[in-house]
This record gives structure tokens, sequence and C-alpha cells, in this order.
């Protein structure tokens, strides 16, 4: 069946999530979605559990990539405000939940390490 939703989860050591978001786009993600992202107001996480902020993203197309940024609204100042990496993405079907590290610009396919 097709993947409807994406999973990013997302760990700051600190626990500090405070306004970290993803900024969204790309044709696999959910309309509706992208008409609440804007660089002031970045997708919020769903919850945080084990030391990791869970982003769910509705899908319409798993086969189309999901960009992202991960930042605080407006922040553009990698440490501080926005994570290292530039634009990334991932494909849905291929890898339907990812892992972010803080500091660390790898997007992992896997739970990577504590």
């Amino acid at each position: 069946p097709p993947v409807t939703v994406a999973t990013l989860r997302y760990q700051r050591p600190a626990g500090d999530y405070g306004a970290w978001g993803l900024h969204l786009w790309g044709e696999g993600i959910d309309p509706a979605v992208l008409a609440q992202v804007a660089w002031d107001k970045p997708w919020p996480a769903t919850g945080v559990e084990n030391s990791w902020a869970t982003y769910e993203i509705p899908l319409v197309d798993d086969t189309k990539p999901v960009n992202f940024i991960m930042h605080l609204p407006n922040g553009d100042a990698v440490p501080t405000t926005r994570e290292p990496g530039g634009d990334r993405s991932f494909t849905p079907i291929d890898n339907p939940q990812i892992w972010l590290k803080q500091g660390d610009p790898t997007v992992y396919t896997t739970a990577p390490p504590a």
C-alpha cells in the first residue's frame, strides 16, 4: 500500500525543541500541509518521545520527494537557528521514516546511535 504519512525524527540532546520545525516543499507532500508552511511558520512536531521529536508529514504521492530544512521560525544562521545540510530530501516510498541529529547534516534512514 502507498505510504500516506512520512515520519521525520529529530534529536536535540538538550531537549530544547521549542519552535524548531520543518520548512517543507515537494510534489509528494499534501498541498494542505504546504499551504500552512512558511519560513516564519515551520511545520511543528507532533510530539517528543525518548529524546526524539516526531514530525508527521501527510503525503499525496510517496514516489515524489519530500524536501525540507530544519530551522526555527525565520532562522537562517547555521547552527544556532538552522541545522546544517542545506536543502535536504528523501523519498517516502524508499524511506518512509528518517532521523536527524542536531549539528549533523546526515539524513539517517535507520535510527542512529544515541
